[in-house]
C-alpha cells in the first residue's frame, strides 16, 4: 500500500530495490487513489504494476498470471 501508516510504499520499494537479493522481485502498488497522477508516480518510482482499491479478485489473478510462469 502506498499510504501505510509508518512508512510509505515508495520507501519500502526503495529498500527492496536497494537489497540485491530481492531487487528484482515484482512489487505492485496498491492505493485508494486511482487517478492518473498516482499511477504515473508509481510507474516513475519503479513499481511493476498498479492496482486501485477496492481490490478485486480478478485484478489479483491478472497480476499473478503476468508475473508467474506455470
Amino acid at each position: 500500500d502506498i499510504n501505510m501508516p509508518y512508512v510509505s510504499g515508495f520507501e519500502v520499494l526503495k529498500k527492496i530495490r536497494a537489497t540485491e537479493s530481492i531487487a528484482s522481485t515484482p512489487v505492485w502498488a496498491f492505493t485508494a487513489n486511482s487517478g492518473s497522477d498516482a499511477r504515473a508516480a508509481c510507474k516513475r518510482a519503479g513499481f511493476d504494476d498498479f492496482i486501485a482499491k477496492p481490490i478485486m479478485r480478478k485484478d489479483i489473478m491478472y497480476l499473478i498470471s503476468r508475473f508467474t510462469t506455470v
